[in-house]
């Protein structure tokens, strides 16, 4: 229930809260002697006149003053508990630029440490985890999928995909984990140096993912190309080829494919037509090599 700010016709008076009818009766007539209009040519005489008979007519019946303490014992509570609530304006005043902007610093973090245990509440860390460790993997296996890139595929298109779901899913969860021991250390000491450990796990898994990927091609393609390859004439690319870079073309199962690899044109076998030997893996043909004049005496046995 609101209430709207009183008159305090004891402060008019110029006597204590609460005082008796007689007090009452003898300050009035004191007041009145001195403002009323027909001895006080001053201007604000009336205006104060007319509060002193308010004051009289109030404070000098019975009834009407027990209401009216009542009231104003109301009002001077509901003022105390505002000034209760209320951090005084000097004390603010008083404070230094840095206080001051300290102290509204203190606020955010605690505004973001609410909104940030209420998301928990919804979608849990652990959850969040998961999920980004999903699209971390997601772009880890589209990249070993698309390693042996085709000139003429889109491999390269599923290559980028697969590299920003990997950086966006290391990105979100450095940030996470920092958000995580930063709300936490709000409450408790953090005893290590969590903004390092984390920007040096990011700097390391973002090295480790990609050459973790090329070492496991690498050994697919040796091992499928020393075990279960063919061989088959590709047609060299003269445009497109120099001295240590060959783009060739060939046909596996009625499919074309383009590569360009690079190796030294001198050293390779080229048959008839600017034709080149070159080896396929059978479980993925986008997996080849050039086949080169040292391994001419392994490429014989095998025919």
């Amino acid at each position: 229930m609101a209430f709207a700010p009183m008159v305090n016709y004891y402060k008019i008076l110029e006597i204590e809260n609460y005082a008796s009818i007689e007090v009452v009766r003898a300050a009035y007539k004191d007041k009145i002697r001195k403002y009323h209009p027909d001895i006080n040519p001053d201007p604000e005489a009336a205006e104060i006149t007319k509060y002193l008979n308010q004051a009289k007519e109030r404070l000098t019946d019975p009834v009407k003053k027990e209401q009216y303490d009542r009231e104003l014992k109301i009002a001077y509570l509901i003022e105390i508990r505002k000034l209760a609530n209320t951090p005084p304006k000097n004390q603010w005043r008083s404070m230094s630029i840095n206080e001051r902007r300290k102290r509204m610093a203190d606020k955010q973090k605690l505004k973001e440490k609410d909104g940030y245990m209420k998301g928990l509440s919804l979608f849990p860390l652990v959850y969040r985890f998961i999920l980004l460790g999903l699209i971390i993997i997601s772009g880890l296996v589209i990249i070993y999928n698309n390693y042996f890139v085709t000139l003429s595929g889109k491999e390269n298109y599923y290559m980028l995909l697969g590299f920003l779901l990997f950086l966006v899913g290391l990105v979100i969860t450095s940030n996470q984990s920092y958000k995580y021991y930063w709300i936490k250390s709000l409450d408790v000491a953090i005893r290590f140096n969590y903004e390092r450990w984390i920007s040096r796990l990011l700097v390391l898994l973002f090295f480790l993912g990609p050459l973790s990927i090329y070492g496991l091609n690498e050994i697919r393609k040796s091992y499928h190309l020393e075990n279960n390859s063919e061989y088959v004439l590709g047609r060299i690319h003269g445009a497109e080829t120099g001295m240590d870079y060959v783009v060739f073309s060939y046909e596996i199962n009625g499919q074309l494919y383009k590569k360009g690899i690079y190796a030294d044109y001198n050293d390779l076998i080229i048959m008839y037509d600017n034709y080149l030997v070159i080896q396929y893996a059978t479980v993925d043909p986008r997996i080849v090599d050039v086949v080169t004049k040292d391994d001419q005496p392994k490429f014989k046995r095998k025919l």
